[in-house]
């Protein structure tokens, strides 16, 4: 059965799901839920919220059919203005709450839909604060917030108490508590939130009722969360999603795991999900002829898209094309070539950093970094500093540090097939003035064919993926002043390149790698058990694989990789969530790419290729 066949209700959960972190929903979010309800698939949103904290957000959407609120204390019908189920705190019990928090200084928080309680000094209370500017905008109505001096003897009508505590002494505590209250329960709704409702008050529980009220089934049901108090939605739903940003425990019950909050996991997903019988289309646009093109990179200049390739031939050239189909073209230089790596600098106008006099034959005792910037309506080039045998590098943005680090293939040479003196690791830091140049350091040395370079996350932190005989590094950069550069050595065996994605939406990232140098294998691995496991072998000839990039193609997660003899082809490999089994399709051949990188637009995707054996450069538009 695929992912969405069978699906007739959609849930999902609210805060770090369907919103950022600025309490928006994104309009590919809307976008895909508003469809997906045209196609008759009920949508919910399923929220620790109370129902008026929601009210501008289902009418955003204007394609929620029910809103389960207060963690389930309440499900409401949107389109018929009805509420189906409310279920209210006994004020006895509100009262003793309420006393037992005040007792241990512990912030609480009454919440119902007429009204919501607060102590003088609240620390949650900006945030309804918030969302009545919110409401205003909207104009919408705004919610009733109240001290405790406003509550009445009875009638207050609590749907839920909300606590907030960052003792884990007290919050134990007031577990204890609650459970010893036959009538209560609690879920952890977020990082030191606690929700007390009445008991057996769940969104599970609130979904199950919905699912009877429609006569739906479990199997028909897909579901979305990221924190515990989503679970219970996924004892009720066959298509379970955890965010990227879900909790562990969440993650460990999920079919698939999909990108976080900020990055629209919850349209990454759908698309997917139904993506499964969709083809892409390539359409190819050559660009120019160009001699031995290699390197590929792309740069945003007062707001307009640049797209960059450059030769590795001694005399090569680099050449920038913008305009609407980038048939503007701006020479950057046209001698002096070697270009290995083309590298954007965060947060300014386009300007990047390059590698030049990295000659053919290896022949790179000249290396060095020039630095491009737009300046008067000219591109300047400056020199900014001399690193013999650099091939790739990358800079890692941690706060407003800009990290360096680049890779020597090797330290010195006598000819070609001279591997005697290895490379090494390098890093510094940019300074804002780059004339002054930059100084590095080695930070690991005796690396053989130190040739590929990757940037991705690695446990969360941004991080540069180092390949060479010795195997496959991972460099973490300081998270703060005083702390060093971390190393992991995840694979040792001799690897060429390597990219590094999440496909098969499992929340654990493949690597695929070609091995040896320069080499006639690619291997996807996985960590399994806590190594790096073979789980998939490209099966087809293959000779001088070279391309790596893991990416998106119309939305949906795939390795592109490209090969410069034999067969010369470019292809992609994707993940088939029907069949389980990972996938190959062709792009284009006879056309040997040195490096390529994806860039991914609003409206389409774009691949921008250094066609090498072809002596071309070429862009290659995605369609579906």
């Amino acid at each position: 059965m695929k992912p969405l066949e069978g699906i007739k209700l959609i849930v999902t959960d609210m805060d770090g799901t369907l919103l950022s972190k600025d309490k928006t929903i994104h309009e590919k979010d809307q976008a895909i839920l508003k469809l997906l309800s045209q196609k008759g698939i009920q949508i919910v949103i399923a929220s620790g919220r109370i129902f008026s904290m929601l009210e501008t957000y289902y009418k955003t959407l204007n394609c929620i059919d029910y809103v389960i609120s207060a963690n389930g204390a309440s499900l409401d019908d949107i389109k018929q203005s009805k509420t189906i189920f409310k279920s209210i705190i006994d004020d006895e019990m509100v009262f003793k709450v309420l006393d037992f928090c005040l007792k241990h200084k512990i912030e609480c928080n009454l919440l119902s839909r007429e009204a919501c309680y607060f102590p003088k000094d609240s620390i949650r209370r900006e945030r309804f604060i918030d969302y009545n500017e919110m409401a205003t905008k909207a104009h919408l109505e705004r919610i009733q917030i109240r001290g405790y001096e406003a509550l009445k003897p009875i009638g207050n009508r609590i749907e839920k108490v909300l606590v907030y505590e960052t003792n884990p002494d007290i919050c134990n505590a007031l577990k204890r508590f609650i459970e010893t209250e036959t009538t209560l329960t609690y879920t952890i709704s977020d990082y030191n939130l606690i929700d007390i409702s009445n008991r057996d008050i769940t969104k599970g529980n609130a979904l199950k009722r919905l699912l009877f009220h429609l006569n739906i089934r479990p199997q028909e049901v897909l579901a979305f969360g990221d924190f515990e108090n989503d679970l219970s939605l996924f004892d009720h739903a066959r298509v379970k999603i955890a965010m990227g940003n879900a909790v562990p425990i969440l993650k460990n019950q999920a079919n698939f795991i999909t990108r976080t909050n900020q990055e629209q996991g919850v349209s990454f997903a759908l698309n997917n999900l139904l993506m499964e019988d969709q083809t892409m289309r390539f359409e190819k646009v050559v660009l120019d002829e160009f001699y031995r093109a290699y390197a590929v990179g792309h740069v945003t200049i007062d707001n307009e898209l640049h797209l960059i390739v450059a030769s590795e031939a001694i005399d090569g050239k680099c050449i920038m094309y913008s305009g609407e189909k980038f048939e503007k073209k701006t020479t950057l230089w046209h001698d002096q070539g070697g270009t290995m790596s083309i590298v954007p600098i965060p947060n300014t106008n386009g300007e990047f950093l390059a590698v030049r006099n990295f000659f053919p034959g290896f022949n790179g005792a000249t290396t060095k970094v020039v630095h491009v910037k737009k300046e008067n309506n000219e591109f300047v080039v400056n020199d900014f500093i001399h690193l013999p045998y650099l091939h790739r590098f990358n800079l890692i943005t941690v706060g407003e540090t800009h990290y360096f680090i680049g890779a020597t293939l090797c330290s010195s040479k006598k000819e070609r097939e001279d591997w005697s003196d290895p490379g090494k690791v390098f890093v510094g830091v940019l300074p804002k003035d780059l004339s002054l140049g930059m100084t590095v350091t080695p930070i690991l040395e005796n690396l053989t064919h130190n040739h590929g370079y990757y940037q991705a996350p690695y446990e969360t932190k941004e991080a540069a993926w180092i390949t060479s005989d010795e195997g496959l590094f991972v460099f973490i950069p300081p998270q703060s002043v005083g702390q060093s550069w971390t190393t992991h050595h995840l694979i040792e065996k001799p690897i060429s390149d390597v990219a590094v994605l999440d496909i098969d939406f499992d929340g654990i990232p493949e690597i695929i790698s070609i091995e040896p140098f320069h080499g006639n294998v690619m291997v996807m691995y996985k960590k399994i058990n806590g190594s790096y496991q073979q789980v998939y072998e490209v099966d087809r000839p293959l000779e001088f694989a070279h391309a790596l990039c893991g990416t998106t193609l119309g939305g949906k997660p795939v390795f592109v990789c490209g090969i410069r003899r034999l067969n010369k082809e470019m292809f992609y490999i994707d993940y088939n969530l029907n069949t389980k089994a990972y996938e190959i399709h062709e792009i284009d051949r006879e056309i040997g790419p040195a490096n390529l990188t994806v860039i991914n637009l609003k409206d389409h995707d774009i691949i921008l290729s250094a066609n090498n054996t072809i002596h071309q450069a070429a862009i290659y538009y995605v369609k579906k």
